[in-house]
């Protein structure tokens, strides 16, 4: 299943307990309705009930997630992958600007960035201003995360 979220609005200053955002859900190349969220700490708001109740039974197939304060498993569900497709487009655009000016690098997995042209590469060192943008984000958000 191919899940991506389209037309993204988010808002920083509304958001807090949870993401203030708006999007188109597509699910296999067809848009299936939006979700929202106002940031107050309740759950997604689906318009498609159908397109929530399929991307929660593909959660279910996912590996499940390990919470990082203790040794316990979590199954996905909805919220979580729209939330982990919000997440990868926030920092697709944070990485996307900070490539405009800098060369971003990974090297001992993690994140380096330098002024445009002042990086000399070393053996091991992952540039992202070279890949393409979807992989990009991935090694980045791998970097941070650490």
């Amino acid at each position: 299943m191919k899940l991506e979220l389209k037309k993204v609005t988010y808002n920083a200053r509304l958001s807090q307990e949870t993401s203030a955002f708006a999007a188109e859900i597509w699910i296999d190349g067809a848009k299936r309705g939006s979700v929202m969220n106002d940031g107050g700490g309740a759950p997604n708001r689906y318009e498609d009930r159908a397109a929530e109740k399929e991307i929660d039974a593909y959660a279910k197939t996912l590996p499940k997630v390990k919470s990082p304060f203790s040794d316990d498993e979590y199954e996905r569900d909805t919220d979580m992958i729209v939330g982990d497709l919000l997440d990868e487009h926030l920092e697709g655009k944070r990485l996307a600007r900070m490539m405009k000016t800098k060369t971003v690098f990974v090297r001992g997995g993690k994140i380096y960035s330098v002024k445009a042209g002042g990086h000399r590469a070393q053996s091991g060192d992952v540039v992202l201003n070279t890949m393409p943008l979807d992989e990009a984000v991935k090694a980045f958000i791998a970097g941070t995360s650490q």
